[in-house]
């Protein structure tokens, strides 16, 4: 979360951020508590319903889904 906060003072552009936990409800629930508006989780865990509240009390999202950019592992270009 330090190095989002850094890049987002580098940039004048603005830059939307989300954390990827995952299945880890306590991963999520710390940066919940540290202030991360969006998190992306797991909906078939079983604590979904749990974090999906917490967050909704926080005024924070949960994504479900991932965007095709936010896997950066995954190259796709072909070759020759």
């Amino acid at each position: 979360m330090q190095l989002i906060k850094f890049g987002k003072q580098l940039f004048s552009n603005p830059i939307d951020d989300a954390l990827d936990c995952f299945d880890n409800a306590g991963l999520a629930l710390a940066a919940l508590r540290l202030g991360q508006k969006k998190i992306l989780f797991n909906s078939k865990s079983k604590q979904f319903n749990l974090l999906k509240n917490r967050a909704d009390s926080l005024q924070a999202i949960i994504l479900t889904k991932r965007s095709e950019s936010f896997d950066l592992t995954e190259l796709r270009f072909s070759y020759f």
